[in-house]
């Protein structure tokens, strides 16, 4: 049961962006909509390589202590590698004569980042045994970006109405996520590592439920 509620709960985003993606079409401009989704994709990727990957280390830790300095050390590197790529984007977007926007990359940089934050703080829940706070933030992410999409278009219709509401929602739901999120004393609760040996038993059958986060703990079972 609870890996099933996971598994909607993660389905919950790409439904709540489609259902108010005939709104947003009302209000911006196709060309708009294809800039935004291009900033996206560059961010996505871009997130991987400000991560590097490293919170699926958090999979194999089980005291609280160990978890919560992998936890801040993956955070100290997404804010060092963003400076970094930021500190090389300005400097290449000069001597390229202005032929990339320096304003919209910054912004695509820090989008990265937080969504590299976003993953890590999402398999820092997994690990504490904060399911629920990480099923309430999967929810109301996408609905604090729909929601302030919609107000952002009173003010413009241009890329900056649908790039900048998702970014400051991102950075709304990491605070949030960062100060309500603390690791549990023994890492997995005892229900959760009954739960962790049941999946051990049966995760062929059940890989088709668990939501991308938790596909690490299933290859180290």
């Amino acid at each position: 049961v609870k890996l099933a509620r996971l598994r909607t709960v993660n389905l919950m985003p790409p439904l709540i962006g489609l259902a108010g993606m005939p709104l947003l079409a009302r209000l911006f401009q196709p060309d708009v909509f294809g800039e935004y989704f291009i900033a996206f994709t560059v961010a996505s990727v871009l997130a991987v390589a400000l991560s590097g990957m490293f919170y699926q280390a958090m999979f194999n830790m089980r005291e609280s202590d160990q978890l919560e300095k992998h936890y801040r050390i993956c955070l100290l590197f997404i804010g060092m590698a963003g400076l970094g790529v930021g500190a090389i984007y300005v400097p290449a977007t000069l001597l390229a004569g202005f032929k990339f926007p320096v304003a919209e990359g910054l912004l695509v940089i820090l989008f990265g980042a937080l969504l590299a934050t976003s993953a890590t703080q999402s398999s820092y829940l997994v690990n504490s045994s904060q399911l629920r706070m990480l099923e309430r933030i999967t929810v109301v992410r996408p609905c604090l970006v729909l929601s302030s999409q919609l107000l952002a278009s009173h003010l413009t219709t241009e890329l900056a109405g649908l790039l900048i509401p998702a970014i400051a929602s991102e950075i709304v739901v990491c605070v949030a996520a960062h100060r309500l999120g603390k690791a549990r004393p023994n890492g997995y609760d005892e229900r959760w590592s009954e739960l962790v040996a049941h999946i051990g038993q049966h995760k062929k059958a059940l890989t088709f439920l668990m939501p991308s986060q938790l596909t690490p703990l299933l290859a180290n079972l």
